[in-house]
């Protein structure tokens, strides 16, 4: 049985500094007895990534990104790759938060593209589905749900399936 899993996504928020300061204030308060019960993930701006790795070596705290682009490199401004998250320390990462589909447009076959290689460079997603506001109240949020779930796992081996949390 899987561990109960605490995420917090900062979105864009908190600077370097208030990185550090936010560790250094919440680092005394953890111990072995309380990440060996729960996984505790934190996902800060890209930015706070390596400071965020570097605070939390010597404690079980997940440290994950907000995102990443499907290709490895090229020309995407922008963008990060999951071989710059990986060589980085990073093994986990959101995938589908409300935020990219909506503003950023990601479809569920670029979410897909996007689990496909998050899983084939040994980075654990997390995959956010879910419906709008608007499709609740049209009471279609399960026909949304459904249609993600197909679509945003499509092609992915039974056998990936346990390394991939649902949100």
């Amino acid at each position: 049985m899987r561990k109960k899993f605490i995420a917090g996504n900062w979105k864009m928020n908190k600077t370097v500094n208030e990185t550090i300061r936010f560790f250094d204030n919440l680092l005394p308060n953890i111990d072995h007895s309380i990440t060996s019960k729960v996984d505790i993930a934190v996902f800060p701006p890209f930015l706070d990534l390596y400071v965020a790795l570097e605070k939390c070596k010597k404690i079980d705290i997940i440290i994950g990104a907000q995102n990443m682009y499907y290709k490895d490199e090229g020309a995407y401004t922008g963008e990060i790759s999951p071989v710059m998250l990986k060589e980085s320390g990073v093994n986990n990462v959101i995938i589908g938060h409300s935020e990219r589909r909506c503003y950023f447009n990601d479809s569920d076959n670029v979410i897909n593209e996007k689990m496909l290689s998050a899983i084939s460079h040994n980075i654990n997603p997390i995959l956010c589905i879910g419906e709008t506001e608007k499709e609740r109240q049209d009471n279609k949020h399960f026909t949304i749900i459904e249609r993600q779930i197909k679509r945003d796992l499509f092609n992915v081996n039974s056998e990936n399936i346990g390394n991939i949390t649902i949100a």
